[in-house]
């Protein structure tokens, strides 16, 4: 239930929650109507970036992706009044919260819901190895997956970020010192060159394979995939698996092709 108040970008809006009274459990009540509002505040704010089509459309997207994490997008609230209803059976709430739309818009983005509407987002893929075996990052194998991964993206209507800002990214991370990196650190740099979305990725080349041929073989490529909201350094997703990357043998040396694109899709 909504009371209409305009919603702009990080600005407040009042709703309203409801929850049953379960065994005359009025505190639980109370606190499952307070969730209750803090969605319905996230909704309104969803309302205000797409229209009802689209939402009826990305019904279950939206569910698992943004009404769940509704109290990561309120920032704080205030109860404005509270109570059971006339014949006791449920618990009533008003509250004016701040909702983030505009990380709410980020992610709707980053699920691809806002492309349509909002003009294309941008992307950005950094290369983290994790393990031991993680290819380097200067390795045909990796450069073959990052170019396939841009591809894809660039395919669904992504705008990829210039290389030259990727490299500054492996710049100021090396310059800091760091051997780890957190979602933190890399969502700050994604940020900081406008990036909407952050896609984290790992490559193990685990193996050749069709060794026998004179001209073709390959290699069978682990490779592990995030995806990340910079605005929140929250994980939208994430995917892991096997890939056969077809290769060309020239002067001795084996030269990735394009079909690393699998990975990204």
């Amino acid at each position: 239930m909504l009371l209409c108040v305009p919603l702009v970008y990080g600005e407040t809006v009042t709703v309203v929650g409801q929850a049953p009274i379960i065994a005359g459990n009025d505190s639980q009540a109370r606190q499952k109507a307070i969730e209750d509002a803090k969605r319905a505040a996230v909704e309104q704010g969803v309302g205000t970036l797409i229209d009802s089509k689209t939402k009826v459309a990305n019904f279950q997207v939206l569910q698992d992706r943004i009404y769940s994490r509704a109290s990561g997008y309120v920032t704080n609230y205030n109860i404005l009044s509270g109570g059971k209803t006339p014949d006791g059976s449920m618990y009533t709430v008003t509250i004016r919260a701040n909702v983030q739309t505009a990380s709410i818009k980020n992610d709707l983005r980053a699920i691809g819901i806002l492309m349509a509407q909002v003009g294309n987002p941008r992307f950005m893929a950094v290369y983290v190895p994790e393990t031991k075996s993680s290819a380097y990052r200067h390795s045909r194998v990796v450069r073959a997956t990052e170019q396939a991964i841009n591809g894809v993206f660039a395919r669904k209507g992504f705008i990829v970020l210039d290389r030259m800002f990727i490299n500054n990214v492996y710049n100021e991370i090396e310059q800091a010192g760091r051997i780890d990196v957190d979602m933190n650190d890399l969502s700050a740099l994604a940020l900081k060159y406008r990036a909407d979305l952050l896609l984290v990725y790992d490559v193990h080349a685990a193996k050749k394979v069709g060794g026998k041929s004179k001209y073709f073989g390959g290699i069978i490529v682990e490779v592990a995939l995030r995806a990340v909201a910079p605005a929140t350094a929250d994980l939208i997703a994430q995917k892991s698996g096997d890939l056969y990357v077809r290769t060309i043998k020239a002067a001795g040396n084996y030269y990735d092709n394009m079909q690393a694109a699998k990975a990204a899709d």
